[in-house]
């Protein structure tokens, strides 16, 4: 599996999203569990509404995927998230 990954010169083995730090190895919609306050289904929603794929390892996301995770949990509200959903 490193050897594979070693291979595409974009990857990060650590990505910082909301003041924490992800494996770059794990999916995008298991890793965002690792943030307080992020579970399954908030996670869902997050890539769902990013655009981002959440079979797409974390350490394969672009600086601009990263800023619209970011964007969207940040602004819940103005993303249409409801507040029972937090």
């Amino acid at each position: 599996m490193a050897d594979k990954q070693e291979g595409n010169k974009s990857f990060k083995y650590i990505i910082r999203v909301a003041n924490v730090d992800l494996p770059g190895e794990k999916p995008v919609r298991i890793a965002l569990t690792n943030i307080k306050g992020i579970g399954k289904n908030f996670a869902m929603v997050l890539c769902t509404l990013s655009g981002v794929n959440k079979q797409r390892k974390v350490g394969e996301l672009s600086e601009k995927d990263i800023q619209k995770i970011n964007g969207i949990k940040d602004h819940t509200n103005q993303n249409g998230i409801h507040a029972w959903m937090l």
